[in-house]
């Protein structure tokens, strides 16, 4: 018999569930400024290895612990009976033999289910409320950890540095909203704490923060000082400014302004000058134009529930306006009665994630079949237009499709 946690979700209460109101609204700015209103409700918590929670060697019921792991499913998808199918994937976090279930918080749901399949094998820093459990059958998790906050462990990104994407600080400046909430790599002089007012200077937003610049292209750089093994700069100080720092961080934008949530800072060379004679031209290849790499619910799912919503994500950066007028839902095969056509249909594209976000503004009709058709015309920040997916031919003026049947 499967093992199953017998666990239920904590209710808050009103005030609690008005300050997470209130991180909704101004998630951004609140993270950005260290603010936690979880840590308001539960107090700061705990770093714990996730043996220790998972033997409870220390009561930890009920506390709010930071603790890491490897993100695995519990079981398999196909043999769960669900409305949702975001809900047949069950999520553990496993570390050294131990596992633990994880139980994301209602306001964190949706954001959960359409970023952990892309997460399975990562190592995550995971934060929340710790709970103990009783098991049906011997070998399931021993816990579970109700969260609000995960991100990939920092130690682990540090191993990976090289794997996280490289861009010039013009480019990011130019075009931020295309990298918002995405890991970047970053070079520049370092310039300390803005001390020649490459920013506003009211855009500072704590006072350890510090600003990379190349060229006339500058960020503030956050939430990690200028230092590491055997060095250290001095933000204060005009004589440290000019050195060559390599910073990766998680990019976000408030009011205009480009900030580095850094996870890994670390001295480098100044790029050597580009020679005044012309070199040969080495050929590139072709750029790709960009295709759909995953969907929730997923593609060709038999049994949506009815109020279902749709997200897609694509391989690039997409050209927002371009979605609009090129994105329709329709039932497949002969109108039938209480039919209605998706006129409420609206579209909301997620720049961080590279995801667009569908709401047919209507309930689904139980038991038909519905596609979801983007059309052509559709295009990635580049100008290349969206590819079909290979094996996913389509007629007409659709460039690919999804289809999924709604449960009764």
């Amino acid at each position: 018999m499967r093992s199953r946690l017998r666990y239920r979700q904590r209710p808050l209460g009103v005030g609690c569930m008005l300050v997470l109101g209130l991180l909704a609204a101004g998630a951004p700015l609140m993270a950005q400024e260290g603010y936690d209103p979880y840590s308001q409700i539960y107090g700061p918590p705990v770093d714990v290895p996730l043996a220790e929670l998972a033997q409870g060697t220390i009561p930890y019921e009920g506390r709010p612990v930071r603790t890491r792991g490897t993100l695995d499913l519990l079981n398999d998808p196909s043999t769960l009976r669900s409305t949702d199918p975001g809900q047949r994937r069950q999520y553990v976090l496993r570390d050294s033999g131990f596992t633990i279930l994880m139980v994301p918080r209602p306001e964190l749901q949706q954001t959960w289910l359409f970023e952990a399949p892309g997460l399975l094998g990562r190592r995550l820093e995971v934060t929340g409320l710790y709970s103990t459990g009783t098991w049906e059958s011997i070998g399931g998790p021993s816990g579970a950890l109700e969260f609000w906050r995960f991100v990939e462990s920092h130690e682990k990104r540090a191993r990976r540095g090289r794997k996280v994407r490289e861009i010039d600080l013009e480019i990011l400046t130019r075009r931020p909203a295309s990298y918002e909430g995405r890991q970047v790599r970053v070079r520049g002089e370092f310039r300390g704490a803005n001390l020649f007012g490459d920013l506003p200077r009211r855009s500072q937003r704590s006072p350890i923060d510090w600003v990379v610049r190349d060229g006339t292209a500058a960020v503030w750089v956050t939430g990690k000082p200028p230092r590491g093994d055997g060095w250290e700069l001095d933000p204060r100080s005009r004589e440290d400014a000019g050195r060559w720092i390599e910073v990766e961080g998680e990019v976000r934008q408030i009011d205009g302004v480009v900030y580095l949530q850094a996870s890994f800072v670390a001295l480098t060379s100044q790029p050597a000058p580009e020679a005044d004679q012309p070199q040969e031209a080495v050929p590139e290849s072709p750029p790709e134009p960009p295709v759909i790499v995953f969907s929730l619910p997923l593609d060709g799912d038999p049994d949506i529930a009815p109020t279902s919503r749709f997200a897609v994500q694509f391989s690039k950066d997409m050209d927002e306006k371009t979605f609009a007028g090129h994105v329709a839902l329709k039932y497949t095969g002969p109108v039938r009665p209480g039919d209605r056509s998706f006129d409420h249909l609206s579209l909301d594209y997620d720049g961080g994630r590279r995801a667009l976000h569908v709401d047919p503004g209507d309930v689904l009709q139980p038991g038909r079949e519905v596609e979801l058709l983007l059309l052509k015309g559709i295009a990635d920040v580049e100008g290349l237009g969206l590819a079909p997916r290979t094996g996913k031919p389509v007629a007409g003026n659709a460039v690919d499709r999804l289809t999924y049947v709604v449960a009764f």
